[in-house]
């Protein structure tokens, strides 16, 4: 196996600087803090969100970080935990097809807490942030497809060397202590996707970036591994199916939009770093849903909103989903989630797939919802590319209607993007800390750059009266 990608990648992180990031990096890394932020807050209030609060509250230590939407301060491992769980409590948060997963996630959760205890300004967070993502993505496309299609969870697993790169960038880790780090985390880095649907999904995040930072802090006080983890014949790649493809990790930014196939299929793309192909979500459904949620959308529009009218519809999705987002019935909002049937319904019922709280027992249990599930059949196909999705629906009176989207194309004008972002923030975030609050911890974010330190932005993602019982 190749000996070069480990130190590849530890290079890669230490040479990134705030100073040398073309300004559409910084716009889109400002974006992806907003919106991590805004889905963050909204998911603090969660039952399994409190049960982890609860815990970690029982565990005690320094009270040196910020907890999203709670009262409760913790040491920064257990913080960048419980932020990450908050993170991707919705499923709402950002998503990139090279890792394939969630990339902000596990990074920001691990790179906030670090630099709010170490006291870093703005633009060493902001720079952390863009090498804990480039390291995820260039190992995500390393490993691809193998590591993803054996079941492993790649935001958790994947996502534990971002979030290890960002508190080594945070700490200032030299090159040896950058390639000990990714050995420490390698031993750390778990997530299954056989838990889709449940409390753990976001838990493997709040896990990959807890095992990050943990695992620089132990590098820093003299804790030691292996320094080729990524290129050992026996290390992270070789061992969790991906083994094959390092090369392809040292290339220029890759888009990589269907991760069913090798990267040497995939495209590289107009971008200076990885960070620029993110995909925010509009939809607080899995990712994977959302082309067949845009066909529904089209669809409901031609017929004027008249569901009596639908006599079937048939989603032609890759094969991949049914490991994913197939759940064929769903008892409950979160497997509603990870339910092309429920998302294209909803969708065509009109219900607003981008409010979390629409994604609702109460709306999957109407009986109106649960009459157009039955006639919604999903069509798993080897010849559709991952994010695509094609919809026929027929109508009662013989009149079909075909669409087809993919939703893999990020915004390349960000102007659009930050209006799109910004609508999404304040209907999150508004609901939890109020509008004023909410106007000023936007104002913060955007203001990010010039921050001697994250303080003040911290303090105001905490909510002093939610209490922990």
């Amino acid at each position: 196996m190749n000996s070069a990608f480990t130190p590849a990648l530890a290079a890669i992180t230490q040479e990134i600087s705030y100073g040398s990031l073309p300004p559409d990096v910084k716009t889109v890394a400002r974006q992806a803090l907003m919106d991590w932020v805004g889905v963050a807050l909204a998911g603090s209030n969660e039952d399994f969100v409190h049960s982890m609060a609860r815990v970690l509250s029982a565990q005690g230590g320094a009270a040196k970080c910020t907890t999203i939407g709670h009262a409760l301060r913790l040491p920064s491992v257990s913080a960048a935990l419980m932020n990450g769980l908050c993170s991707h409590a919705l499923d709402y948060d950002d998503v990139h097809f090279a890792i394939p997963g969630h990339a902000s996630a596990p990074v920001l959760a691990a790179a906030l807490a670090v630099a709010e205890d170490i006291g870093s300004s703005g633009r060493e967070l902001l720079e952390a942030f863009v090498a804990g993502v480039e390291v995820s993505c260039r190992l995500g496309i390393a490993m691809a497809p193998t590591h993803y299609t054996m079941g492993f969870h790649a935001t958790a697993t994947i996502g534990s060397f971002g979030a290890a790169a960002a508190t080594a960038k945070l700490l200032k880790f030299n090159l040896e202590q950058i390639q000990s780090t990714f050995g420490v985390v390698a031993t750390r880095a778990a997530g299954l996707k056989a838990v889709f649907g449940t409390s753990c999904k976001p838990l493997q995040a709040g896990n990959a970036a807890s095992a990050g930072v943990l695992s620089a802090l132990l590098v820093q006080q003299g804790f030691d591994s292996t320094k080729d983890v990524l290129d050992h014949r026996l290390g992270f790649p070789a061992t969790h199916g991906g083994g094959n493809n390092l090369q392809y990790g040292l290339e220029a930014p890759r888009s990589v939009s269907d991760f069913s196939l090798s990267p040497e299929f995939s495209k590289e793309a107009d971008a200076a770093f990885h960070l620029q192909l993110t995909l925010f979500k509009y939809h607080a459904t899995c990712y994977e849903t959302h082309s067949a949620i845009e066909c529904a959308l089209k669809a409901r529009s031609r017929i004027g909103g008249r569901v009596d009218a639908i006599h079937s519809v048939s989603v032609e999705v890759n094969a991949h989903c049914d490991d994913i987002c197939n759940i064929q019935d769903p008892n409950n909002a979160f497997e509603a989630k990870f339910s092309l049937r429920a998302a294209v319904a909803f969708a065509l019922l009109g219900i607003a797939t981008g409010d979390p709280t629409q994604i609702s027992e109460a709306n999957l249990n109407a009986e109106v919802a649960k009459n157009l599930m039955a006639r919604v059949t999903v069509i798993l196909c080897h010849d559709v590319p991952v994010p695509v999705a094609r919809m026929r629906v027929e109508l009662i009176d013989g009149t079909s209607i075909v669409e087809e989207n993919d939703s893999s194309v990020p915004m390349t004008d960000l102007v659009a993007q930050q209006y799109k972002l910004d609508r999404k923030f304040f209907a999150l975030v508004s609901p939890v800390i109020g509008t004023d609050r909410a106007k000023e911890l936007h104002r913060q974010i955007g203001n990010i750059d010039n921050s001697k330190n994250i303080t003040d932005m911290m303090t105001s993602l905490s909510l002093q009266d939610r209490k922990e019982t």
